[in-house]
């Protein structure tokens, strides 16, 4: 028997050959930009698991000091002093600049798998083209983190509670209620809790890895696209577990390789930024000169800026190789598990030919789209 998922690994280096060389610094600089923005947005997760805190903060507060309900917390929390109607005005703020970061990096993602699809890297078009799209997708997204907060949330403030009195009466039934449960009954609570987090994190997984590049594809909205992943991992569970294991030995692969290739280039840039500071300290009288006069810290603090800027720009190509490779391999399993999902172009006939008929595929799909 022939593991697609196994074989994607081999066209998922082509692919990325394809799709990344020949070398174009404009190219791979956009590249590095949508990777990074994939890598560093601002998750819906972090801000939904600070307002979970401040309302557990707000909630265990007012039950500790006795001085103030439940109810009296969310008016201090809405607003009644000026002091508070600034606290919401800049909560409001940060969580709609949150909610934007959120929405546009997933935005960028779904460009990036645009660029992997037409061969065409580019941001502005593919982004307003794409953005209605991430709003859904931010939704899913949203809706899968706080299954898995709340899930954790919930079995905190059992446990909070059942040993806190709190006068708001929902609350405090639900307290009377805990202090009755047997320890096994919370273990068991807190056991369903972790397959929820379990899910909800399993289902984020697909949702990166499988929707994503389905939605692209098909042109589909992120509804539409759990429908097609989930038909298709079920249909095809084997090749799905398969896949996570094959994935984990090409991240593993992909993390150790670049890990290598930093350590080389940092241990290269240190030697060379260190050679250049014994030739600055030999030109100005020795190392007190260098570490004791104005010019002396002044160019050695330039040489070391040169070094950091060097390594930058060494270290990122390495990581658009190994990121890109990586989500290649996703896309390529994702075709052989749904193989009426192909985001990607891959066969002997263009690897024989050099990419051009590639090339000449991804425009035409570019061409529908616009």
């Amino acid at each position: 028997m022939t593991w697609r998922t196994a074989a994607a690994v081999d066209d998922a280096v082509e692919a990325t050959r394809r799709f990344l060389f020949p070398f174009r610094p404009v190219r791979w600089g956009i590249l590095a930009f949508l990777l990074f923005a994939m890598a560093t947005g601002v998750s819906a997760g972090v801000w939904t698991f600070v307002a979970a805190d401040v309302f557990l903060t707000e909630l265990v507060g007012s039950a500790g000091t006795g001085e103030a309900s439940v109810t009296a917390a969310t008016l201090r929390l809405a607003g009644g002093a000026a002091a508070d109607r600034l606290s919401l005005a800049v909560a409001v703020v940060a969580g709609g600049t949150a909610v934007a970061l959120s929405v546009a990096s997933l935005t960028l993602r779904l460009v990036f798998y645009d660029a992997l699809e037409t061969s065409d890297v580019r941001l502005f078009g593919p982004f307003f083209g794409r953005f209605r799209q991430a709003i859904g997708l931010f939704v899913a997204v949203v809706t899968l983190r706080v299954v898995a907060v709340g899930a954790t949330a919930l079995a905190a403030v059992v446990g909070v509670v059942s040993a806190t009195p709190i006068r708001w009466a929902p609350i405090g039934s639900l307290a009377g209620a805990t202090e009755a449960l047997p320890v096994g009954s919370v273990v068991v609570a807190w056991a369903l809790a972790g397959l929820a987090v379990l899910g909800a994190s399993l289902a984020l997984r697909l949702t990166y890895e499988f929707v994503v590049p389905t939605m692209v594809a098909e042109d589909i909205g992120v509804l539409a696209g759990w429908e097609r992943v989930v038909h298709a991992v079920f249909t095809e569970w084997r090749e799905s577990v398969a896949y996570l294991v094959v994935h984990s030995f090409v991240g593993l692969g992909s993390t150790l390789v670049g890990a290598v290739v930093v350590a080389i280039l940092g241990m290269s840039v240190a030697a060379a930024g260190g050679v250049a500071l014994l030739l600055v300290a030999a030109l100005l009288g020795g190392l007190e000169a260098l570490v004791g006069t104005t010019v002396g810290l002044v160019v050695g603090g330039l040489v070391t800026l040169a070094a950091v800027v060097a390594l930058l720009l060494l270290i990122v190509p390495v990581a658009v190789l190994t990121r890109t490779y990586v989500i290649t391999y996703e896309v390529a399993a994702l075709g052989g598990i749904d193989p009426s999902v192909q985001l990607l172009d891959v066969g002997s006939e263009t690897a024989a030919t050099g990419g051009g008929e590639y090339e000449t595929d991804a425009e035409e799909k570019a061409a529908r789209r616009e």
